[in-house]
């Protein structure tokens, strides 16, 4: 349990963040003494004491905001409030409230808040108080009751631009996003950045270096914190932009030289997660701890359910396999019995068949010999006939022929006769051979009938031994 424990990721602590170089006074926050300015009204570069450190010059940090630091514009808070750390920290509250009410119902979860302020955004990605304020009540369905248009009217005057009218919509999505996902900080920083920096990418897949520096900054409070991220981000920058043939004051950030920076500046990836893990309210901070207590009793469940499965195994383990085995021989019996049967069959299906076709080939060959032999004797039989009968015919011819020499009484008796002799006789050869044709005839009738019941007989025995097999 112990171990596991010490597994579990622990949320970001307040340790002490980088701060600014030995010597100089970067700043980004509020400001005690009033602002420097020109005659024409434009601000001097430096800071309120008359130093000229570009780090701590205004007109750096306008260079990397939406507009100059106005004064009272249209009713607003002014510029250098929406820079301050008190302007940074009532835009957190204003945002956990917004959130808090949003995931107070289910309703609102699906709405795609990003989607929702793009159709109404500039191609800059700019949008007015009006349509921020209408086009998420509409989008949230939030009830009059709630009276949300003056909470996301504040919330929207403490974003940059404000004070002209004009807030990048992007800055609330990611803000809502950092509260949406607050258990994957301790853990998953550095995707969430790379997921913020998809938001603001542009088609040919670099992002501004005014919207990376807004983004690495965009949970940090303090002047301290500002450094740690956006202040240690664009030196990082500035050193590494060459080496991917880009200038120091490159405007485009790509993704290559984005992720090079966070590999050598991890201290900034760890000040940007301590930055976002402070943005939450201590019911976020206690719902995280919670889950991550979850989290080690399931995991805590799952090795002790293993150990005892373990252990189980290791005490009737022997036994299973004993009894698994003595299942899987007495299944192999059986099936070696089932095949011994199968195979026993079709032997006797072979055989069966081998001797009917035995006496099928030895009664068609009978057949056959017989066929033959008729065939021979009729022909023997025909050429007989024919000489019998052209030898009768000459011999009587001859006799006549004799006869009618010495012709007599007597003669014409024994002649008259001698053809009624011949007609009897051939009347009983005739009557003879049809005898003897009608038994052949009848003969071969019932061989013909013996042989079709016979195969009628063998078909029968067949359907009975294939019923018996698959029954």
């Amino acid at each position: 349990m112990t171990h596991h424990m010490s597994a579990v990721a622990t949320p970001p602590s307040s340790a002490n963040l980088p701060k600014p170089p030995a010597g100089s006074s970067y700043k980004y926050g509020p400001r005690t003494a009033p602002l420097p300015r020109l005659a024409d009204g434009r601000l001097v570069a430096g800071d309120a004491t008359g130093h000229g450190d570009p780090m701590n010059s205004l007109d750096y940090l306008s260079t990397w905001t939406s507009t100059y630091l106005n004064e009272q514009v249209k009713g607003c808070p002014t510029a250098e409030f929406t820079h301050s750390t008190e302007g940074r920290h009532a835009k957190w509250v204003h945002l956990r409230a917004i959130h808090k009410k949003v995931y107070e119902h289910s309703k609102q979860r699906i709405v795609s808040i990003e989607n929702c302020l793009w159709e109404v955004a500039t191609k800059d990605g700019r949008v007015g108080c009006d349509l921020f304020c209408s086009s998420l009540i509409g989008a949230w369905g939030f009830d009059r009751s709630l009276r949300m248009e003056e909470r996301l009217t504040k919330c929207y005057h403490c974003f940059e631009g404000s004070e002209v009218d004009a807030v990048d919509y992007r800055e609330f999505v990611v803000c809502l996003r950092i509260l949406e996902n607050f258990k994957d900080i301790p853990n998953k920083a550095r995707t969430l950045m790379l997921r913020f920096y998809d938001i603001w990418s542009t088609p040919t897949g670099t992002i501004p270096r005014a919207s990376a520096l807004k983004m690495v900054a965009i949970a940090a409070e303090t002047d301290q914190e500002i450094y740690a991220t956006r202040g240690l981000f664009d030196e990082a920058i500035t050193k590494v932009a060459r080496h991917y043939g880009l200038k120091p004051s490159t405007t485009e950030v790509p993704r290559d030289l984005f992720l090079e920076v966070l590999e050598i500046v991890p201290t900034m990836v760890k000040s940007f997660q301590e930055c976002m893990w402070k943005r939450g309210d201590d019911q976020m901070r206690l719902d995280y701890l919670t889950h991550q207590e979850d989290m080690v009793v399931k995991r805590a469940d799952y090795l002790d359910n293993k150990f005892k499965w373990a252990k189980a195994d290791q005490l009737f383990g022997a036994n299973l396999r004993k009894w698994s085995f003595n299942q899987w021989a007495k299944f192999t019996r059986h099936y070696q019995k089932m095949k011994s049967d199968r195979l026993y069959m079709l032997y006797r299906k072979t055989r069966l068949m081998t001797l009917w076709w035995a006496e099928w080939a030895e009664d068609n060959k009978e057949r056959e010999r017989r066929k033959r032999i008729a065939k021979v004797m009729g022909h023997m039989h025909i050429l007989r006939t024919r000489f019998r009968t052209w030898s009768r015919w000459t011999n009587n011819q001859l006799r006549v022929a004799y006869c009618t020499r010495k012709w007599s009484a007597a003669f014409k008796v024994a002649a008259q006769a001698m053809s009624f002799l011949r007609f009897a006789w051939r009347r009983g050869e005739m009557r003879f051979a049809m005898g003897q044709w009608h038994e052949e005839v009848v003969y071969q009738q019932n061989l013909d009938y013996a042989h079709k019941y016979h195969d009628l007989h063998i078909t029968r025995l067949h359907f009975r031994s294939w019923k018996a097999l698959y029954a």
